[in-house]
């Protein structure tokens, strides 16, 4: 028998536009959505300040309108956005993904970066890679990368 999902998702605002917490009911993961404008909001999340992955992605491509794609990690979100505002000015917005239990750590992230790095690269056509270098990944014991394996299905759903 197949089950469905249930994401649960808060607007921190009056705006559809405002930042957004998703979560996947029974997971340790949570994903915060925003714009480029929301860096203070983000400097007012506790969560944001622990190890993540994530992602800055553009509007549209000058190639024929595939996604402009930053795959990074961090262990303070809102430390690195607030150098990625002034670094990079391709992207419009940002999805990161942290733990409700801060059990991830850097190597976790480090791990997950690479992975998604890679899956991001294999699709041609519809993300514009825009990492300069290779993410190096972590090595991980065997349970570990089991546990961020299914951390990483839970990212992509």
């Amino acid at each position: 028998m197949s089950y469905g999902k249930i994401l649960k998702i808060y607007v921190m605002g009056n705006d559809p536009r405002s930042l957004k917490s998703v979560e996947l009911v029974n997971w340790t993961g949570q994903a915060f959505i925003g714009r480029r404008d929301h860096l203070s909001l983000v400097r007012q999340r506790n969560e944001l300040s622990e190890p993540g992955v994530y992602l800055l992605l553009g509007e549209t491509s000058e190639d024929g309108g595939a996604i402009d794609i930053y795959i990074g990690e961090s262990d303070s979100f809102s430390d690195r956005l607030s150098n990625h505002v002034q670094t990079k000015d391709f992207w419009t917005q940002f999805v990161v993904f942290v733990s409700k239990d801060k059990n991830l750590t850097k190597a976790h992230v480090k791990y997950l970066e690479r992975e998604l790095y890679l899956l991001s690269k294999k699709s041609i056509g519809i993300l514009t890679v825009k990492n300069s270098v290779e993410p190096s990944g972590a090595s991980l014991p065997e349970s570990d990368i089991a546990a961020m394996s299914e951390f990483l299905e839970n990212m992509i759903f």
